[in-house]
């Protein structure tokens, strides 16, 4: 066995030295495939959105009837996909494939319930369980494909414990010893030229071949066969290795970042690609990538189930979290240094502040007060201002009203002295019975009606928008015009009054020829109706200006 072993050693190598693939024709760049990976972290969520879809249509089918043969064909499809994706499952559908199998009583069917029963409890650490399966297999009269499944199962158990029981005496070169024997009775039922061989040769350590013989032959594998995302994480991660060996990390770091990134998409919860590129990641100084992938790493292990894996992550954690927590020790002393720099030179310029302010401060002062003195003479140039617009306006209405007066009076005084003298006439010469009709052609009432028709006219060309403005303050229905004569309504012509400073009731009433209640009447009638407050409503009357 051994000797046939050694033979296919020899012949591979022969095969692998003649392949040559020029490192130039892969132009492999890390920082791409570093930011896929930082895109596809956050795209985890997605990919098992998608997973748990495909598994609750798998679990719906397993429960459809209740034939044995049927629910195993399903447990063992659910197997398949819970096997690299979460412990617990996995070993639930795997112990009911058991349990199945021996429902249908086909040893064959048995032995391969038995044999995904030890790569999950393999998986997950429990070597003691795997053990007792192995020691107790029954390889007697299984078929070829059978005990190749059950002898690979073999080697991955030797692999695990040989690296478990390293350092620890002998037991590592024993397992590693096992491991050989194991492969090579795998090798023993398989044909030297067939796919499978092939294929399996992929997962052997061949220390007799050399690393560059290693990679040509992974990536005419890669060529030679197709594999699903999860296998070539595998694939990958074997490269990864090998370059690793050969001295080259940037290739390294290129396919276990790409193994990484298979793992995420196929949901293959494998922390061995991502917990290895945080190591890199830490080697080059890339702190935040290496917190990052270590975390990842170990959110795969917690939700796989795997206790030796999350052993290892979460060792590799403490010691990425040790570096990051000095780096940040680092920068906290640098800060306080620079902080403290920052702070002397802030004392001494509050020191010249200080020194500066104190010398300043008598300008400062004068400042001051020529500001008050200019903003004093700014507010009485403002309130002279003001006093000189309303004299102003104060002048134009006493003129305007002053030459009003001063011909209506004279007009009036000549029209009363003709009466008298008419009157005169009459009495001496006693005519006593046309005296009334010489009192009525005195014609108080029409000097009245004159008098408000002239204070109305001289008002508006004083106040043209008068009108306007006033009816703002009432909604439409209570607005007023001015009449067609030009004359204005009482109850405008009060406001009028009240608007060229005549504010005492009892003097707008002897003007007006009206009671003093009824102007206030008037007053109180027209705040009613407005749309503004009463109290306002003076004041919005005194506002109106003068054009």
């Amino acid at each position: 066995m051994r000797l046939l072993c050694r033979l296919l050693y020899v012949l591979l190598a022969a095969l692998l030295s003649c392949a040559v693939f020029p490192a130039a024709a892969w132009g492999e760049n890390v920082d791409s495939i570093l930011q896929v990976l930082d895109k596809e972290i956050l795209r985890c969520n997605e990919y098992k959105m998608k997973k748990e879809q495909r598994l609750d249509s798998l679990k719906r089918n397993l429960h459809s009837n209740n034939v044995p043969r049927h629910n195993y064909d399903m447990c063992s499809r659910l197997y398949e996909e819970y096997k690299k994706y979460q412990f617990d499952s996995t070993y639930v559908y795997a112990t009911r494939m058991l349990d199945y199998a021996e429902m249908i009583g086909d040893r064959e069917i048995v032995a391969h319930a038995k044999n995904n029963l030890i790569f999950c409890q393999i998986s997950a650490g429990f070597y003691v369980e795997a053990w007792e399966i192995i020691k107790n297999f029954d390889t007697s009269g299984l078929s070829t494909p059978t005990l190749q499944e059950f002898y690979s199962r073999c080697v991955l158990f030797y692999q695990n414990m040989s690296v478990y029981g390293k350092g620890v005496g002998q037991l590592g070169e024993i397992y590693d010893a096992k491991r050989r024997e194991a492969v090579c009775n795998e090798i023993e039922l398989a044909q030297v030229n067939c796919d499978t061989i092939t294929l399996r040769l992929t997962g052997i350590n061949l220390m007799e071949i050399s690393v560059d013989s290693m990679i040509s032959f992974r990536r005419q594998t890669l060529e030679r066969f197709r594999f699903a995302d999860g296998d070539l994480a595998v694939q990958d991660f074997i490269l990864a290795e090998l370059y690793e060996k050969k001295g080259d990390i940037d290739r390294c770091i290129f396919y276990m970042a790409l193994a990484a990134i298979r793992d995420i998409r196929s949901n293959t919860h494998e922390t061995a690609a991502a917990k290895r590129l945080a190591l890199f990641m830490l080697d080059c100084g890339d702190i935040d990538r290496a917190v990052s992938y270590i975390h990842l790493a170990q959110k795969d292990a917690e939700f796989y189930g795997a206790r030796t894996r999350m052993m290892e992550t979460g060792s590799a954690l403490q010691m990425i979290e040790s570096v990051r927590y000095n780096k940040v020790k680092e920068q906290r002393i640098i800060y306080f240094a620079i902080l403290s720099i920052v702070f002397i030179s802030l004392v001494f310029l509050v020191i010249f502040i200080v020194g500066l302010r104190r010398k300043n401060k008598a300008l400062h002062s004068a400042r001051l007060v020529i500001e008050k003195k200019v903003a004093e003479l700014d507010q009485a140039n403002g309130e002279l201002s003001a006093v000189n617009s309303k004299l102003k306006e104060a002048n134009e209405i006493k003129d305007s009203y002053v030459i009003q007066s001063l011909y209506s009076d004279t007009e009036f005084v000549n029209h009363v002295e003709e009466k008298c003298k008419s009157m005169s006439q009459k009495i001496k010469a006693k005519q006593y019975a046309d005296l009334s009709g010489l009192i009525h052609d005195i014609g108080v009432k029409q000097e009245r009606e004159r008098m408000s028709s002239a204070f109305d006219s001289t008002f508006l060309k004083l106040f043209p928008n008068f009108i306007e403005e006033y009816n703002r303050l009432f909604p439409a229905e209570y607005r007023v015009n001015v009449a067609a004569d030009g004359t204005l309504p009482t109850e405008v012509r009060i406001f009028a009054l009240m608007r060229l400073g005549i504010k005492d009731a009892v003097i707008v009433a002897n003007y007006l020829n009206l009671s003093l209640n009824t102007v206030y009447v008037y007053k109180a009638k027209v705040k009613s109706r407005s749309v503004v407050k009463k109290e306002e409503f003076d004041s919005l009357i005194m506002q109106i200006p003068k054009l």
